[in-house]
Formats: C-alpha cells, structure tokens, sequence
C-alpha cells in the first residue's frame, strides 16, 4: 500500500464516519500521526541514504562513511578538496598500510550516537 493510498483511505473514513455514527475525531488523529511518520521516515531516509561523489561532496570537515570502488566502506573524517592536477573531480584517497589507492564513490553522514 502507498502513503497515498494509506491516507486516501483514512481521508474515506473521516468523511464516512459521520453517516455510520462515528465521531471522524479519532480518524483526523490518526490520520495526523501517519503524516507525521511518513515524513519522519523520509527524513530518516534521506539522512541514511548512500550519496554518490557526483551528484555532491559532504561539507569539509565532516564525519562520513565512505564506499570505495573495490567495495570497501571506511568511517571517515576528511577536509573534502579536490586536488587541481586531476581532470576528474572526483576524491581519491591512498591507503597508509601499503595498500591500493582507493576512489570513492559514494558516501553518507554518520548516524547519530547510541
């Protein structure tokens, strides 16, 4: 079921509750309560959505997971700057452990503390 069809349906309620001899109060509520929720989980879900380098780069300074091109995800906190030598925009990161150079490909903020 869609979110509006969900409402839809409450909005049917409120308007038929009358003519069955229900009081459309406790529907209004409710209905006010999923609206609520449904734009909760689309916050949350644009909070925890992977967000690709290319369509935009965390603020500096900011603590983000990271995916990589060789499907590795780090926790990271970097000054985000593209390096002007490069012709690809994209960030590039080295690993300190004799390891391949890494690309990122996407990234998303951290979640919040327990």
């Amino acid at each position: 079921m869609t979110d509006a069809e969900l409402l839809s349906g409450l909005d049917e309620m409120i308007k038929d509750a009358p003519g069955v001899g229900l009081c459309p109060l406790p529907f209004k509520v409710i209905r006010d309560a999923v609206v609520s929720l449904i734009a909760e989980r689309d916050a949350l879900k644009q909070k925890t959505r992977w967000i690709s380098v290319e369509e935009r780069l965390p603020e500096p300074e900011t603590s983000v997971m990271v995916a990589f091109d060789d499907g590795d995800i780090w926790c990271l906190w970097q000054n985000w700057d593209s390096d002007d030598e490069r012709d690809d925009p994209l960030i590039y990161f080295k690993d300190h452990i004799d390891g391949p150079t890494h690309t990122v490909t996407h990234w998303m903020l951290m979640p919040d503390l327990p």
